[in-house]
């Protein structure tokens, strides 16, 4: 638990110390071992793109998203859930640390993260700015609410941490 500004957010210990089996299996989860996440809520760049997600994971966020879109008329929009092993190498290769995670160890390689749809998917889909952006009344509702589904955001992802990242969310169940 944390305390201060971060008061009542969780991490999972096994984020925390990972063991061997987990991090060779990181990026490498069968599909079989996965859920897919409707259809409706892909980005419009990739909507035929699967997105998945640990199947308590999706469960989480389905029943976050019915609030969400209860409160604010409007569903949550994943750009990416899973991500492999290779995609985990482009990533790194691309974005470099600390933007991308060391491939291997990424929370997507577990299927317990999520990127919402970021400034830039949303310029590609003809929207001036994501509707999640730090300060913006879903971001500040995800942040109030988020670990009551199981999702929350990472200090250091938050908007004054080392690498902030209004998109992304943990699963912390």
């Amino acid at each position: 638990m944390t305390f201060g500004a971060y008061s009542g957010r969780y991490v999972s210990a096994d984020l925390l110390h990972p063991t061997s089996v987990m991090a060779d299996a990181n990026g490498q989860i069968p599909s079989a071992d996965l859920c897919e996440v409707p259809s409706w809520m892909n980005t419009a760049w990739a909507p035929k793109t699967p997105r998945t997600l640990q199947c308590n994971a999706l469960a989480g966020l389905l029943e976050m998203n019915k609030a969400l879109k209860a409160k604010f008329g409007f569903n949550l929009v994943l750009d990416e859930g899973f991500r492999d092993l290779h995609t985990q190498n482009m990533y790194a290769k691309v974005y470099g640390f600390p933007r991308a995670a060391k491939p291997g160890t990424s929370n997507h390689g577990y299927g317990r993260a999520m990127d919402l749809l970021g400034n830039t998917s949303a310029l590609a889909e003809g929207c001036s700015k994501s509707p999640f952006e730090f300060g913006s009344t879903a971001d500040t509702w995800l942040t109030l609410n988020g670990k009551a589904y199981g999702w929350d955001r990472l200090e250091h992802l938050d908007k004054n941490g080392t690498n902030p990242e209004y998109w992304h969310y943990n699963w912390i169940g």
